[in-house]
C-alpha cells in the first residue's frame, strides 16, 4: 500500500471515529472516539510528510514529527543504534537529529 494510499484510508478512519464520537450518549466513549481520530489525522499528516524526524533533547529523550516521546533507558540510546528504521507510531520512514550543545560564546 502506498504512503497516500494508507495516509487516505487513515483519514477515512478519522471521520468514521469522528461521527461515531458525535452519536456517543457517554462522554467517555467520546472522548475515546475522538482520541482515535486525533491519532489517525496525525498519521496520516505523518505519511504525507514522508519522513518522521525525531530529535534528541538535553536529557536523552526523542520527540517525534508526528508528535510522540520516546526515551531509550539501556544500551545504545538513538533509534538508530537499536535497527530502528521507522517511527512506531506513524509508519514513516525515521531520521534521526540527535543532540548538539549549544555554543558557548563566553571570549
Amino acid at each position: 500500500m502506498s504512503a497516500e494510499t494508507h495516509a487516505t484510508r487513515l483519514d477515512e478512519m478519522a471521520r468514521e471515529y469522528r461521527d461515531t464520537a458525535n452519536r456517543c450518549i457517554l462522554p467517555s466513549a467520546a472522548r475515546s472516539y475522538e482520541n482515535d481520530a486525533r491519532s489517525c489525522e496525525a498519521g496520516a499528516a505523518a505519511l504525507r510528510r514522508g519522513t518522521c524526524v525525531w530529535q534528541q533533547d538535553e536529557d536523552g529523550a526523542w520527540s517525534t514529527a508526528c508528535g510522540k516521546r520516546w526515551e531509550f533507558t539501556w544500551y545504545e540510546h538513538r533509534p538508530s543504534a537499536h535497527d530502528m528504521r521507522f517511527c512506531h507510531h506513524c509508519g514513516q520512514t525515521l531520521g534521526e537529529r540527535g543532540y548538539v550543545e549549544p555554543a558557548n560564546d563566553e571570549s
